[in-house]
């Protein structure tokens, strides 16, 4: 077997001279630039909006664990994986731990730098491919146009969110496929170790890693023994992080698609979600545009048969995504799930030739990319999506404008403007104080909680770990306020094994459970205790009510599913308990519990 030299790849004889080799060195300069200038483009339109939102300051603080030796855990003592993607944590806890910078920090500048490169190699793939067909000169970055005409694009590289590492691994793996040939195996099991990555990017992404992947098997066309290794290849380290994930978290998946039920489907609210990214920058225009020029931009019968599949991969990676994405119901946050499939979908024309003005089709085809580059340059300065700080009916939100309002702060880019939302102050400790309204919160072990009359009041925790604990619903901020050694408990779910596996009670997209103090008291308090108000200067008088239920959900915890789901994620992890989880993990993952603590007895218990 051979490795293909591609055309963009052979280095310039020695003997080249005259006028013809510097019109083609010119060229060459061209091109290259014309390659280069998008990524440069796009970095500087995410530094324009950098900021980090909530649901990135979770990252943060895993990171953070991670960092201070608590293992990949939101919280210690609890194997809860809040972070969906797994390769997303570990890389931003090496480059932490390497460069010893602050993690926003990190976060920021990791995201500024994988975005811009994925669509580096976006372009230079779609460039091997013209090569390929013939094509000659300068390449116009039309796809490439259109992403970065989306303010979406921008918001998404810097918001401490995977989104920029999944640009990167999607624009890796078209470069990739775009240079696999028949021979060069090296290449093939690179591209194959790669592609196998999308499940440890983010799961969902697996159905590109599907679409990538039987394109690689039918470009190569292996035998038996080379597909035994190329398998080894792909599904090697997934393979390897799968069986961790199972004996570690005792789950199939990551515990944030246990709260958002991910294998759920809600089409209707998918086609609002769809609706809500195309209508804002008529998006309808340049896709229909481009879909009618692809005929010339990219020539079937010009196309050898190894880029047919990279085309088609793309295509289908992109459609199934796209379908997933609606199927399930979107997402709160405006645009964001579908920014991969848009990516991967304009992948095949992100840089293309201009036609020569020969046939009506050509002509048409030009015109047609004119009017894409009007759109373009109109949706980059005129068209948004605008957003108050009332969620709309939908439940979708433009987030990172959302949070700028919310904050106050034109970029967010740490957790100090976040804190100030909530208390009024960046600093943790003084935070801490303000919202549990203690000037000593660590006095005593306790969970602090509010009441139904809005009190902040108290009681004695019974875990072995944990010097605070405290409940709320906007995690990232909680987990920012909380110290390292304290527990933020996610009233949806996100850092809380038991409310993640409640059934679904919401009805806003992504927060669709929402779980009972009663519940949370039960599990983490001494039983029978009385709550005290915190407040100073309480007035003399009864104590604070207790909270219903309670009694319940303390008899629900010890029966059946649930009291090995607190076993499985919080006893002492020794080789059989990994073992039992693995064994367990299946069962686990499709477990799930009424919300009223009364019914949930008569479920787990019997009577």
């Amino acid at each position: 077997m051979s490795i293909e030299i591609l055309e963009g790849d052979r280095a310039p004889a020695a003997d080249d001279a005259g006028p013809a080799a510097e019109r083609g060195r010119w060229s060459a300069a061209l091109g290259n630039a014309t390659v280069a200038l998008p990524p440069a483009v796009w970095l500087l339109l995410g530094w324009h909006r950098r900021w980090i939102t909530d649901d990135g300051l979770i990252a943060a603080r895993t990171v953070r664990q991670i960092l201070a030796g608590h293992g990949p855990v939101f919280n210690p003592g609890e194997r809860v994986e809040a972070n969906t993607s797994a390769l997303w944590t570990w890389l931003l806890a090496a480059v932490s731990w390497v460069t010893q910078a602050n993690v926003y920090t990190v976060i920021e500048w990791t995201g500024l730098v994988l975005a811009p490169t994925g669509l580096l190699f976006a372009l230079l793939g779609a460039r091997n491919v013209q090569r390929r067909i013939g094509a000659s000169g300068p390449l116009i970055p039309l796809g490439a146009a259109v992403l970065l005409a989306l303010p979406p694009f921008w918001d998404f590289v810097t918001s401490g969110l995977e989104t920029s590492l999944i640009f990167c691994w999607l624009g890796l793996c078209w470069w990739l496929l775009s240079r696999v040939t028949e021979g060069g195996q090296g290449r093939v099991y690179a591209a194959g170790a790669v592609v196998g990555l999308g499940w440890v990017v983010r799961p969902d992404m697996m159905l590109m890693t599907l679409a990538f992947g039987v394109a690689l098997v039918l470009i190569v066309r292996p035998g038996r023994l080379a597909s035994v290794k190329l398998a080894a290849a792909t599904f090697a380290v997934p393979g390897l992080y799968e069986v961790f994930r199972m004996g570690y978290y005792g789950l199939l998946v990551p515990n944030t698609a246990l709260v958002k039920e991910a294998s759920s489907s809600d089409p209707g609210q998918g086609l609002t979600y769809l609706g809500n990214f195309v209508s804002p920058y008529l998006l309808w225009l340049p896709v229909l545009l481009i879909a009618a020029s692809v005929p010339v931009l990219l020539p079937w019968g010009r196309i050898v048969r190894h880029d047919r599949f990279v085309i088609l991969a793309a295509a289908a990676g992109g459609a199934l995504s796209a379908l997933y994405v609606v199927w399930i119901g979107g997402d709160f946050m405006h645009a964001r799930m579908l920014l991969p499939s848009t990516f991967t979908l304009l992948m095949p024309v992100m840089a293309v030739p201009l036609p020569a003005l020969a046939g009506m089709r050509a002509k048409l085809a030009v015109g047609a990319m004119a009017v894409v580059a009007v759109w373009a340059g109109v949706c980059l300065v005129g068209f948004r999506l605008h957003q108050t700080i009332v969620i709309a009916d939908s439940g979708i939100t433009n987030e990172r404008a959302f949070w700028v309002l919310r904050t106050g702060d034109a970029h967010p880019v740490d957790a100090a403007p976040y804190m100030k939302m909530v208390v009024g102050t960046g600093d943790e400790t003084l935070a801490l104080q303000r919202i549990t309204g203690s000037q000593n919160p660590f006095n005593h072990r306790s969970l602090f909680y509010q009441d139904a009359k809005g009190q902040m009041v108290t009681l004695p925790l019974r875990t072995s770990y944990g010097t605070i604990a405290l409940p709320g619903d906007i995690l990232g901020t909680l987990g920012a306020i909380v110290p390292l050694d304290g527990l933020a408990i996610d009233t949806h779910g996100l850092s809380y094994a038991v409310g993640s596996h409640m059934l679904t009670n919401g009805h806003r997209i992504g927060h669709e459970k929402t779980t009972g103090m009663s519940w949370i008291i039960a599990d983490y308090t001494v039983p029978g205790s009385t709550p005290v108000l915190v407040a100073p200067n309480a007035p003399a008088g009864p104590p604070p009510a207790a909270e219903p239920g309670v009694d319940a959900a303390h008899r629900a915890l010890g029966c059946g599913d649930m009291k090995t789901l607190s076993q499985a994620t919080r006893s002492p992890m020794t080789f059989h308990l990994f073992l039992r989880n693995i064994v367990d993990s299946v069962d686990r993952t499709e477990f799930r519990v009424q919300n009223d603590p009364t019914a949930a007895v008569g479920e787990l218990c019997g009577h």
